[in-house]
């Protein structure tokens, strides 16, 4: 469940697709896919000063935590 009573979720969505992204989550308002950076460091950055929790995923591979 992502809302909880009294708490604000929000899921940023970042990856190397994001045009599919925002398609595929364009009517969740808890869903918001940041502006496409050059650099992946910029993505972890982000995550390691906004975000709570993170699900890290690899689909070309077994890797993900």
């Amino acid at each position: 469940m992502l809302m909880k009573k009294g708490v604000n979720t929000t899921v940023a969505l970042l990856g190397d697709d994001r045009p599919w992204a925002k398609t595929l989550f364009a009517n969740f308002s808890w869903a918001v896919v940041p502006e496409r950076t050059n650099r992946t460091t910029t993505d972890y950055a982000f995550v390691a000063r906004h975000c709570q929790t993170v699900i890290l995923t690899a689909s070309a591979s077994t890797f993900g935590f």
